[in-house]
């Protein structure tokens, strides 16, 4: 699995050197995470991150050292050297040995 982390957001400049007013994230280049992703959304009763956060998968990290926040992004399903990213943060829940990220996938053109 990979993984980028928000750096920046900066305004766009369009051709003529003028502000546009819309701003662009800017993000680290993917780096490899090593974690375990859940096949599928568990059992509400079960749910580490309750009942309210809308999620598709969940990812286990045991590398507490991994800077994962809610501005990161995943490629679970995808290549980072040929997609786009494919999952987005919903939440994280944090233990003293774990790291557990609740993601949404969002649909990728191909």
């Amino acid at each position: 699995m990979w993984a980028s982390l928000y750096e920046e957001s900066v305004e766009e400049i369009d051709a003529d050197g003028k502000r546009t007013g819309n701003h662009v994230t800017r993000r680290c280049d993917p780096i490899e995470i090593d974690a375990s992703v859940s096949a599928a959304r568990g059992s509400v009763y079960e749910d580490g991150f309750g009942q309210s956060v809308n999620y598709d998968r969940s990812i286990l990290i045991d590398d507490m050292d991994v800077p994962v926040s809610e501005s990161t992004v995943f490629w679970i399903d995808a290549d980072p050297a040929t997609d786009e990213w494919d999952y987005k943060v919903s939440a994280i829940a944090r233990t003293p040995n774990v790291v557990k990220v609740a993601v949404k996938r969002r649909e990728v053109s191909k």
